[in-house]
């Protein structure tokens, strides 16, 4: 059910993706993608807290789509404003930093985000009075509550456990959706209309010069 879920997610960053790309590729301009992207992370990040274990499918399946806008928005008119920021020569550099910084801050959000989830529902089901050891497996014991063979004691507050500790997810996570929207702003903008400087040519080019 997850995996069909996030599928507005996919198809929302994909889309904009494209059309971002192509309206920035036309004006020359990317802070406006960087800046709306960040305003519709954190406004659909702050939206997500209020989700509870009554939602029902479809509410949160909604609320996917303007995430998976932010962060189309981001990842593209990022990928523009890093290259275009730097030296004409150091461009595939930038572009391979780039990569790598996004990788590597995506490795860092999962295991920001289970340690805080983890840690939380810990918590929560312990004020509960219920069985802390469910915490260690937060993503298996997620099967069993959904397994209707399954009689589980508790099974409502365990819920509400959950929505709780996702709850303060979505809190640590619009705080970092905000920084990085603060820090946009210092993001500059240059022209992307510029002469490609560049050591690798044509060997006819090469050739045509030596003879000038």
């Amino acid at each position: 059910m997850f995996c069909v879920g996030i599928l507005g997610l996919n198809f929302a960053l994909l889309t904009i993706s494209v059309v971002s790309g192509r309206l920035i590729t036309k004006s020359g301009q990317y802070r406006w993608a960087i800046w709306a992207g960040w305003a519709i992370i954190v406004a659909s990040s702050a939206v997500m807290i209020a989700l509870d274990a009554s939602t029902p499918t479809y509410g949160w399946v909604l609320l996917f789509v303007p995430v998976g806008l932010g962060h189309g928005l981001v990842l593209i008119s990022l990928n523009f404003s890093i290259q275009a920021l730097a030296k004409e020569r150091d461009g595939a550099y930038a572009a391979g930093m780039y990569t790598f910084a996004r990788t590597f801050g995506m490795c860092l959000g999962v295991a920001v985000g289970g340690t805080v989830l983890h840690n939380t529902l810990l918590r929560h089901l312990r004020d509960a009075g219920l069985d802390e050891n469910i915490a260690h497996n937060a993503e298996g014991f997620i099967f069993t509550l959904n397994d209707p063979n399954q009689h589980i004691v508790g099974e409502s507050d365990i819920r509400a456990a959950y929505a709780s500790a996702f709850r303060n997810v979505f809190e640590v996570l619009t705080a970092i959706a905000i920084l990085g929207g603060l820090l946009s702003l210092l993001i500059t903008q240059v022209t992307l209309d510029r002469a490609l400087e560049s050591d690798h040519v044509f060997e006819g080019e090469v050739e045509k010069t030596s003879e000038a």
